[in-house]
């Protein structure tokens, strides 16, 4: 019998899938173009695979009816914020694609964590006038090598920072919900007892999902008691900080600078404080693109086609808290 899974065109390479599945027995992918005949899919489809963003209430309506035949949905994205608005039903089971994009959004935490060390800001504004002046450089340089970096959130991408940061010499300390070795960490935190570590911290890295726990965790509390020289990145979602907090600290100098791909809004507003500080890099969500992220998720998927049609377990299996079982740690930190 032939197991029916829907693609969204969205957020999916459909084609690029359904070419490598191709050799793949037992299945039939179809692919939805529109928001609409994804959320029919649901009614004749045994899994989805989609982006966090096209998970809508209507859909979780579907799945949750008795109607619908789905058993698992497969997220492209790392995020899975919209299932914790929505809510999903306990007999969905439910993936992501961290580990399709853990490796490049590593990498560009690191750019932004070197690009803001090496005043690559200033340097850039330098260039624009034409003018070649090391002494004004110098006074903003600084190195990675020996410096206190907090990475919170112990997922794909939260580790893979960790290794890259290891062959610099900076001293790790991973930030998690529950005590546990952590690879290539140096300390173990607890996040309840973040406030202890960020008076020490020279960088802090915000790596985990957006969820009403996580939600302006990074505040005009925090920024309080950070380093005046201390720089905050974040590669997880806009939502983890208050915005408006971190402009007031960037504009009084209560951290020394950020690195942000993300924003509560994107695209970030044309008037938005943030593009006029001399100590920001801004690019727009696009740290999980570029060299073989796309191949990673395309075998990932298929990975987990094979896997699902066969009844064995998943990769990058997520646990909603109304499936965690009274636990109460996240698969991501």
């Amino acid at each position: 019998m032939t197991m029916r899974i829907g693609i969204s065109k969205g957020g999916l390479q459909g084609a690029e899938l359904i070419d490598a599945c191709s050799d793949i027995a037992g299945i039939e992918l179809v692919v939805a173009d529109t928001q609409d005949e994804l959320e029919e899919r649901a009614l004749d489809c045994e899994a989805l695979m989609l982006n966090s963003a096209r998970y809508s209430a209507r859909l979780a309506e579907r799945l949750a009816s008795g109607a619908s035949p789905v058993r698992w949905l497969q997220f492209a994205s790392a995020g899975y914020e919209t299932v914790l608005e929505h809510g999903l039903s306990d007999h969905v089971l439910l993936t992501n694609g961290g580990s399709a994009w853990g490796p490049t959004v590593a990498e560009h935490a690191m750019a932004l964590i070197l690009g803001l060390l090496r005043a690559v800001p200033l340097m850039e504004r330098e260039r624009l006038r034409a003018r070649w002046d090391a002494s004004h450089v110098i006074p903003h340089l600084r190195s990675l090598e020996g410096m206190k970096v907090g990475i919170v959130g112990a997922g794909d991408i939260g580790r893979g920072i960790a290794a890259r940061l290891r062959p610099f010499g900076a001293e790790v300390i991973g930030v998690v919900r529950s005590p546990r070795p952590l690879e290539h960490v140096d300390h173990v935190c607890i996040l309840d007892q973040i406030c202890s570590v960020l008076p020490e911290l020279d960088i802090l890295v915000l790596a985990l999902p957006l969820n009403d726990e996580t939600r302006g965790m990074a505040n005009a509390s925090w920024f309080h008691i950070m380093k005046p020289s201390s720089l905050l990145i974040n590669v997880g979602r806009g939502g983890l900080i208050d915005q408006s907090a971190l402009i007031d600290a960037l504009r009084n100098n209560a951290i020394g600078g950020a690195g942000l791909d993300v924003a509560i809004d994107e695209p970030l507003c044309p008037s938005s404080p943030l593009w006029l500080q001399d100590n920001v890099i801004l690019t727009p969500h696009i740290a999980a693109l570029g060299g073989r992220s796309l191949d990673r998720l395309i075998e990932l998927c298929k990975e987990n086609i094979m896997r699902f049609r066969d009844g064995l377990p998943l990769r990058n299996r997520v646990l909603v808290p109304s499936q965690r079982n009274g636990s109460v740690r996240a698969v991501d930190l």
